[in-house]
């Protein structure tokens, strides 16, 4: 080996090259940009018999996009509808992520309080995106990340509560004051 062979790129393995996960895309970039699209109409298709097959369908999209398979099937996922203060909320339970960045879970609350009218247009209806992702600890324990997503940015809050649907919920409140 020469002096600059130190120096040149190795080349990644494949699982390096495919970029993120189907794991990740469907729940940082698929479902959210359908979520935030519509929230209220979303919400409503989340709490419908039809949320199953929804999930079904688009993660088989992702799956045929990405050119490969999420580590768990649709009939796993759980949807946990709820309120955040006057707000109405579906968390989306995944399976345990298995990479850095992963969802446990997602939140979809629109900001629309039950004791206003229903507006006309519901696209004026805005909504909030949550996710807890799996984070990294120095320390080698498990840590979850509170994130928020809007239509092009992501904001990380740091540490998260523990992977539940309640103390997710917890911290989404504290998180919409």
């Amino acid at each position: 080996m020469g002096v600059f062979d130190f120096f040149k790129r190795k080349k990644a393995n494949a699982a390096e090259d495919a970029g993120p996960s189907a794991d990740y895309i469907m729940a940082h970039y698929a479902f959210r940009q359908l979520a935030l699209d519509s929230p209220l109409q979303m919400l409503s298709l989340l709490v419908s018999p039809d949320a199953k097959s929804f999930f079904a369908e688009l993660l088989q999209d992702v799956e045929k996009q990405l050119g490969q398979k999420a580590t768990y099937r649709s009939e796993q996922i759980q949807i946990h509808p709820t309120r955040i203060g006057d707000y109405p909320c579906a968390i989306v339970e995944f399976p345990a992520p298995q990479k850095m960045a992963e969802a446990y879970m997602v939140a979809l609350v629109a900001l629309f309080s039950a004791d206003e009218e229903v507006p006309k247009d519901l696209s004026s209806i805005q909504g909030r995106y949550y996710t807890l992702e799996k984070g990294f600890a120095l320390d080698g324990q498990d840590r979850t990340v509170l994130c928020e997503w809007d239509q092009t940015s992501h904001k990380n809050y740091g540490d998260g509560p523990e992977p539940t649907p309640a103390a997710f919920a917890a911290a989404l409140e504290s998180a919409l004051k």
